[in-house]
């Protein structure tokens, strides 16, 4: 799993990103989320 925030890869049972701290919300991935996820990846 990826923060939404700073893009950090954590586990994904976390609640708080281990990078940043940035509180993670549950459900479907938001759009900076998905994004994020792209932008990894490449």
């Amino acid at each position: 799993m990826y923060c939404i925030e700073c893009g950090a890869q954590f586990p994904d049972n976390s609640k708080f990103c281990s990078h940043c701290g940035h509180k993670q919300t549950e459900g479907e991935p938001t759009l900076k989320e998905k994004l994020a996820e792209v932008i990894i990846e490449k």
